[in-house]
């Protein structure tokens, strides 16, 4: 792999480069590393994704994540992942992408969706559901345990 030293940068720039990082230029610059690490990806299979960038008018900081696409099992990071953390909520990692209906009494009323994961970090609502819309939701496991045995 090549690297480029200080004086192969300053010789590369010219009067036509960008002088000020503005918010515009922070969405090309993720959206031509977006394009690139997508080759990266298809390559290596796994998914990789851009996440928050900081920046200032001179510099900027962005942060990327990965995660297998397929594993040596056969199934999805996320399930791998489900089955891992679920049993400290007293879940099972066959609930994963088990479809549950949302109670009348609640904010979605009937409406019906997935669940697609769990965040070992939230403590109030740690199960994530996919609506059929496509949206997500957190949930609390109490929740989540009722949509699952219909009481």
């Amino acid at each position: 792999m090549e690297t480029l030293d200080r004086t192969d940068i300053k010789k590369a720039l010219s009067d036509n480069q960008v002088k000020v990082l503005d918010r515009a230029k922070i969405r090309e610059i993720r959206a031509e590393m977006a394009r690139k690490l997508s080759v990266i990806s298809l390559t290596y299979g796994v998914d990789i994704r851009i996440n928050k960038i900081r920046f200032d008018d001179v510099s900027f900081k962005a942060t990327i994540s990965g995660t297998l696409i397929n594993t040596k099992s056969g199934k999805s990071a996320e399930e791998v992942h489900f089955g891992r953390h679920c049993w400290r909520w007293g879940l099972d990692s066959s609930d994963y992408n088990r479809e549950v209906t949302f109670p009348p009494q609640s904010k979605f009323r009937g409406k019906k969706g997935r669940i697609v994961g769990i965040n070992p970090r939230a403590k109030t609502y740690p199960v994530l559901i996919q609506m059929s819309d496509g949206t997500m939701t957190k949930n609390a496991v109490s929740f989540v345990k009722i949509m699952l045995t219909g009481k």
